[in-house]
């Protein structure tokens, strides 16, 4: 099955209302509206309807046609598990105009058993232009709560992985050097 460009947005969109539900904090939800935006301001419609078609075809979802003519599109088990690996190639950090001076370090200890999860886990990371300060301890200068949540949700590490935001690093002029912030 191959997916294209549009039909990954719809798919990063469908999915973005299902993590909107999900959300409990109000920074992710207005994180989460923000992509999804973005995301809407750059899709041709004829490609929608194509689209959409397309994945309906695939089994990736479903309609329903509502009683006020309207319908209905969703994610089936299927469209959720494709929509979160492409969700996962387009995190991102933004650079803030002006840098907090704060750290933010992810410290993690996945067990051995969850090998492949942690050496995934630590791909984002280095993905997101983490700077391995120690072996599982990361560094970043700007904010990146709602990303390291979302990494963490999705690979089911909550009880293994702890976000820390700190004002001092000792000898941080390295740090510096290397993220210019």
């Amino acid at each position: 099955m191959s997916i294209g460009i549009v039909q990954k947005r719809i798919l990063m969109l469908l999915l973005a209302g299902l993590a909107l539900g999900f959300s409990r904090s109000p920074r992710q939800s207005f994180y989460i509206l923000r992509t999804a935006r973005k995301e809407w301001r750059d899709i041709n419609y004829k490609q929608l309807r194509r689209s959409v078609m397309a994945l309906h075809n695939f089994g990736v979802v479903k309609t329903k046609r509502n009683n006020d003519g309207t319908m209905e599109i969703v994610l089936t088990e299927k469209g959720k598990k494709i929509a979160k690996l492409y969700s996962l190639d387009s995190l991102e950090i933004k650079k803030m105009r002006r840098w907090d001076k704060k750290w933010r370090m992810v410290i993690f200890d996945i067990p051995e058993k969850k090998r492949q999860v942690r050496d995934i886990f630590r791909f984002h990371l280095k993905r997101l232009e983490f700077y391995e300060l120690q072996h599982s301890v990361w560094v970043h200068p700007y904010k990146c709560t709602g990303e390291i949540q979302y990494l963490i949700y999705f690979f089911r590490v909550s009880k293994y992985v702890h976000l820390i935001e700190a004002a001092v690093i000792s000898d941080d002029e390295f740090l510096k050097k290397k993220f210019k912030p």
